[in-house]
């Protein structure tokens, strides 16, 4: 079922770019949403796979459960992002609500 979102600005949130390569063919390891405006892939669930891998390593930029694939190796098309998905090496840019930050003193 696709959702209609608000548009992915920068004041109301931030993109960041990652880049993954394939070893043994590995999945992704994302269950995804597709978004109708503005195009996009939610991101529903991490699971085991590149992403986690990339988690793991890169913790200062985690792809995160509400995050949103905005473009794949230059595609921006959730049709076209889908057949990206599956290529190697594979760019994403992807965008994330910003929140307020609390904490206790």
């Amino acid at each position: 079922q696709q959702e209609v979102k608000p548009a992915f600005d920068v004041k109301t949130g931030f993109m960041f770019q990652i880049r993954l390569c394939r070893i043994f063919n590995e999945k992704l390891g994302l269950r995804l949403a597709d978004v109708i405006s503005p195009p996009s892939w939610e991101v529903m669930a991490v699971e085991a796979g590149l992403i986690q891998t990339w988690n793991q390593e890169h913790p200062g930029r985690l792809v995160l459960e509400g995050d949103y694939i905005i473009s794949a190796n230059g595609k921006t098309a959730v049709e076209e992002m889908e057949v990206a998905f599956e290529e190697d090496p594979l760019e994403l840019i992807i965008w994330r609500r910003r929140s307020s930050v609390r904490m206790s003193l």
